[in-house]
Order: C-alpha cells, then sequence, then structure tokens
C-alpha cells in the first residue's frame, strides 16, 4: 500500500467510530482524544522497510501522513541501549534506555508528536501553530515551525524552568505566560481553539499530534529485533506518550511486527501531582483532578485528557502506576548519570525512580526486559540545582592543596 492511499477515520479508543461534534478532536461520550483508525489491507510492515528512512515516518502508513512528509525528517530513530550499570543498581539484568532525549531538535520525545502535527496543519494549509505547553511541547512546536517557515505561539503556565523559555524565545516564537496551573491555561487555550482561528498541535490537532508518540513502540520493537519488551515505564503527564505507546505495541503485535505478548505498560508521575497513580492505587475508574506541586514540571498536568484511558490500557496490559517524590525523582536524576552517563529532566528522573520501585517490589522480575524511556535532557531544567556553586570546591591555584583535596576525594 503507497502513501498517497493511506486513509484513515477518528474513532474513539474506547466507544469506537463517533460523529463529529462541538469539540471535534474529543469523544462526545467520554472526552477521550479520538484516533485515526487506518486502512492498512495489503499492508506488511516488515517487507516495506528496504530504502525507508529511519525517522518517525519509517511505518508511515500508521500515521496520519497523506503527502511526502517534509516536516520531522531527523526526528526519531533514537537510541535504544542496554543500561548495566543502573540495572545492577535496581537489580535489573536486562535492563535498557529508550533516549528520547537525543531527539532533534529540541532534545525531547516531544519532537514526534509536534512533528506528526505540523505535517498534518502543513498539509491542511496553515501557515501558523500555537501550543500550550509545560515546556517540551512549546520548545518543540518553536524549532520545528521556524524550520518549517510557519509562525509558533507559545502558551506558558507559570513557573516554567527558565532554560525553557529561552530556547522558545530563541527560535522567534511568540511566548506567552499565563498566570496559573497547567490546567487553568490548558482550559483557556481550549476556548481558543473551539473558535477556529488558531490551530493548536495539543487541542484541535491532538489526533494527529499524539499518533507520534506510537513511533516509539514501533522502533524499540525493531531495536529489540522484532520482539516485545515485557515491560515499558514511561513518565505520563497528559498520557498521549502512555497511550499511544500501548497502541503502537498493539499494532505491532496484530500486523504480526515483533513476537511475544504485549508489554506490562507502567506509568511514572510524581507523588506531587499524580492523578493517574492514585486512581490506580485506589482501584478508580475515574480520574480525580488535582492541583500540582511538584518540581516535575513537565508532567505536573492534573486533569490528564487521555487519563481514563491510560487507566484502561494499563490495567489491561497487567501493568502499573507508580508515583515518586521529588527527592526520588532527583535521586533518580543522579543515579542514571552517575551509572550510565546521561543527564535527565525530571520526567526521566521519575520513571528511574518508578522502575526502582517496581524491581524492589518484585513487578518486574530480574531477568525480564524492560524498557524505561527518558523523554528529555536535563540541560533544559538545570534551575532545579540551587546549591550547584556550594557542591563545587574552591581552592587556590596550589599544588599542595589540590593534593590534598584529591586525598580526600578518592
Amino acid at each position: 500500500m503507497s502513501q498517497e492511499k493511506t486513509t484513515w477515520a477518528l474513532s474513539c479508543p474506547i466507544h469506537g467510530a463517533v460523529e463529529p461534534q462541538k469539540v471535534p478532536w474529543a469523544c462526545p461520550t467520554c472526552s477521550a482524544t479520538l484516533r485515526p483508525v487506518y486502512d492498512v489491507e495489503g499492508f506488511s510492515p516488515r517487507d516495506s522497510l528496504a530504502n525507508r528512512p529511519h525517522n518517525i515516518y519509517r511505518f508511515r502508513e500508521l500515521l496520519p501522513v497523506r503527502e511526502t512528509p517534509k516536516i520531522g525528517a531527523h526526528v526519531g530513530w533514537t537510541p535504544l541501549v542496554p543500561a548495566p550499570r543502573l540495572g545492577n543498581a535496581l537489580g535489573l539484568n536486562r535492563l535498557y534506555l529508550k533516549l528520547d532525549s537525543y531527539n532533534w531538535p529540541s532534545y525531547s520525545y516531544k519532537d514526534r508528536v509536534v512533528s506528526s502535527a505540523l505535517q498534518h496543519a502543513s498539509e491542511l494549509g496553515h501557515d501558523t501553530v500555537a501550543c500550550v505547553s509545560t515546556g517540551n511541547v512549546g520548545n518543540s512546536v518553536a524549532a520545528l515551525a521556524a524550520a518549517a517557515g510557519m509562525r509558533a505561539v507559545i502558551f506558558y503556565p507559570a513557573g516554567i524552568e527558565a532554560g525553557k523559555n529561552v530556547m522558545s524565545l530563541a527560535h522567534d516564537a511568540t511566548v506567552i505566560q499565563l498566570d496559573g496551573t497547567f490546567d487553568d491555561a490548558n482550559a483557556m487555550c481550549r476556548s481558543l481553539a473551539l473558535d477556529g482561528d488558531l490551530p493548536f498541535v495539543n487541542l484541535n490537532l491532538r489526533p494527529y499530534y499524539a499518533e507520534g508518540a506510537k513511533t516509539i513502540a514501533y522502533e524499540i520493537v525493531e531495536q529489540l529485533g522484532w520482539v516485545q519488551p515485557d515491560h515499558v515505564v514511561a513518565p505520563a503527564a497528559g498520557a498521549a506518550l502512555l497511550t499511544r505507546m500501548a497502541f503502537g505495541f498493539s499494532e505491532a503485535k496484530s500486523l504480526d511486527m515483533a513476537k511475544g505478548a504485549m508489554p506490562r505498560i507502567h506509568a511514572a508521575q510524581a507523588s506531587g501531582c499524580a492523578p493517574i497513580a492514585n486512581a490506580f492505587r485506589d482501584g478508580s475508574e475515574s480520574i480525580k483532578r488535582c492541583v500540582p506541586d511538584t518540581l516535575a514540571k513537565s508532567i505536573a498536568i492534573g486533569n490528564p485528557v487521555d487519563g481514563p484511558v491510560a487507566l484502561r490500557l494499563i490495567r489491561e496490559s497487567g501493568g502499573s502506576a507508580c508515583a515518586a517524590t521529588d527527592p526520588e525523582i532527583l535521586q533518580g536524576i543522579d543515579l542514571l548519570a552517575a551509572t550510565e552517563g546521561i543527564f535527565t529532566e525530571p520526567a526521566g528522573g521519575t520513571a528511574v525512580a518508578v522502575t526502582r520501585q517496581l524491581a524492589e517490589s518484585g513487578r518486574i522480575s530480574r531477568d525480564d526486559v524492560c524498557v524505561v524511556t527518558i523523554t528529555g535532557t536535563g540541560l533544559k531544567t538545570q534551575d532545579l540545582y540551587e546549591d550547584v556553586h556550594q557542591r563545587v570546591i574552591r581552592t587556590e591555584v596550589s599544588v599542595d592543596k589540590v593534593r590534598r583535596i584529591l586525598d580526600q576525594e578518592l
């Protein structure tokens, strides 16, 4: 099947086909994000890879793309690397890291979803795009829109890290900070999106945006030699990453792309903003909104739009949803850096901290194949380390004094 023949219809992942409604990107019954359902009759993914690029469009028939992709040509195919030293610290023999902090151009997994959304927006003829963001989406929209010759408008809540503001502004985006939480900002932007004048990648383009996250699952199974992992641990905010990864693994199974059962999906959240983990712990089918209070700002979404679908998929997979405290998140960042030489932001630290919990509780066994998604770089969140100047050792330019320091330190 050629990409020119790719067709789809929007469908609710819970209720199936729906008629267009007032909120065209959400199910009128449960408000879940609609997703494209593709006509892939006759498509054999593994037989189609010859001369395919190693990017998110490697399996373009499973993405909402009708034209030759122009946006995101360098996004995706991030490293999947064994993590023996971290695994030894956690008691896991077959631990892997999916390093989406290596994505280009903004060093986070959001480059996948934003590329998918901007490609669709371009096909619709838009030359301006917007987003409401906790940081990384804004950076990605600013960078990818600049490269595509599009204007970008970024809406942030209060308290975004300085490094993320700098990156968006450097790409000549219009940055508007709203005094309130992400959920407050999202509600206001939702009204703007419904007016129809401004396309938001993660609101009225959300069905096409979220699909980009599936590509992580496709890459993982290919990089593992066409085998499903036993476990996947992913940070969860609005839950697009977690739900679409689950759909991607399911598609890999149904299309005979990979051997083995579906992986168990584990959501990692900060205890100061853990609506999905709290619902999982309580055995609830619904999400109770919370007010974020955590240093993990990139996953500080108290009312996750795809939270109920995430809960359902987590339970169906035999997985879990767990929360880590802010000190545990910082310990996770430091442990990953000290063992594997990878500096991540708090979302990645949360995934490491939750993986530790799951290993210690026996939910992940020593010889299970476990993939932890590292979704962003720590270079944009350095202001977390307020004590950095106190931790630096200062001394005179003196061989004797430096030797004494080295004797103490080493």
